[in-house]
């Protein structure tokens, strides 16, 4: 587990016990606070954040209800020309654009498929890119933009050969073959691949989907482990392929969107981007009551992200919806002497409770399918 991954599980700590304990002798000022500040439902939370063109979101990977929710949101932005931003490598998001032009359910199956052991082998996400390709058909001009660094070789590989078979099978040969030998080979095969690809000029959009993977290959080969945080690839490729005045829509785990500079994550980085840092809102997930995926297993486990005793998560209940959204403007009551620079406000700008939401299922091919 990284630094930054433990600063972020000792801030949510933190935040969890502000919610549950600090509260208590001001428990009818925190009630007055959700209360003036929630927002009645999606439409009026679209209404609220629309002065900023990007919206953040950070999820729990493996809940089923999130990909409703971001149906939802989709469907009533007004906006026709929608950057929809997502915690994957470019590869995916490029299948998926060629799923959404050209209908190849095989190609959208496919790229699935080789996300196996990962959240993103769900059911879920295949009905969620069926749902996206209708609005884009309907008439929204919807741009997929992966800002992650690779991690899906096979991806890499699909999208390499989709895009030219002919000139991208021997390369990929190669890696298979230096693969045979072992890591550090097929490291170094990589490295001479990118080192071939990544300089070559940009004249078409191909050129261009062959630049950004293989720039998602040189962050790999700088992260071969995993044990560096995804946040510095994750900030750099956001700032190269968004465009800061379209309405865009990001999806990412929690502990990429913390705003708080102390929490080192992407999104923290680019309110120091003079492009970006006006043009950003924030909106974490709560989950009340809820299960989500395990993605080796496929399992679905309990999870609470906040104390049924917190406040929050007090005046949520009481209201019908299952997914109830607050307004975290800045507010005394959040500054105590404990939780100076770590208040809710600080770190957010909304935050959205989902109540008894389920766990993602397994991607399997259906009969017809197969």
């Amino acid at each position: 587990m990284t630094k930054r991954s433990l600063l972020y599980i000792l801030i949510m700590l933190l935040l969890i016990w502000a919610l549950n304990t600090a509260c208590t002798s001001n428990d009818k000022e925190f009630i007055d606070y959700f209360g003036e500040n929630q927002i009645k439902d999606i439409q009026a939370w679209i209404d609220d954040f629309q002065v900023k063109p990007i919206l953040i979101l950070g999820e729990h990977h493996g809940v089923a209800d999130n990909y409703d929710l971001y149906l939802e949101i989709l469907r009533m932005l007004p906006e026709e020309h929608i950057q929809l931003l997502l915690e994957m490598p470019p590869s995916f998001a490029y299948l998926c654009r060629e799923y959404m032009k050209t209908g190849d359910e095989a190609l959208l199956q496919k790229a699935i498929m080789h996300m196996e052991g990962t959240f993103g082998f769900v059911q879920e996400n295949y009905q969620f890119w069926n749902s996206v390709k209708e609005l884009s058909d309907n008439g929204k001009h919807i741009d997929v933009i992966g800002v992650d660094q690779e991690f899906q070789l096979k991806n890499a590989a699909l999208a390499l050969l989709t895009i030219d078979e002919e000139r991208f099978t021997p390369v990929l040969q190669r890696i298979e073959k230096a693969g045979k030998k072992g890591t550090e080979e097929l490291l170094q095969e990589l490295e001479n691949i990118v080192n071939e690809y990544e300089p070559l000029p940009v004249e078409t959009d191909s050129d261009q989907v062959v630049k950004d993977i293989m720039t998602s290959l040189r962050q790999l080969l700088d992260n071969p482990m995993g044990d560096k945080s995804r946040d510095e690839a994750i900030y750099q490729t956001f700032v190269r392929k968004v465009d800061p005045n379209i309405r865009s829509i990001g999806i990412f785990g929690g502990d990429h969107i913390t705003k708080s500079g102390e929490s080192g994550s992407a999104v923290s980085k680019l309110f120091n981007e003079e492009l970006f840092s006006d043009k950003v809102v924030v909106a974490e997930f709560f989950y009340v009551n809820s299960t989500y995926m395990e993605p080796k297993t496929g399992q679905a486990s309990s999870m609470q992200g906040l104390s049924k005793n917190s406040i929050i998560v007090q005046h949520a209940l009481r209201e019908q919806p299952s997914v109830v959204v607050y307004r975290l403007p800045p507010d005394p009551l959040f500054e105590t002497p404990n939780l100076k620079g770590l208040s809710l406000p600080d770190m957010y700008d909304y935050a959205v409770v989902i109540k008894n939401a389920k766990a993602s299922e397994y991607f399997e091919l259906s009969t017809e399918e197969n």
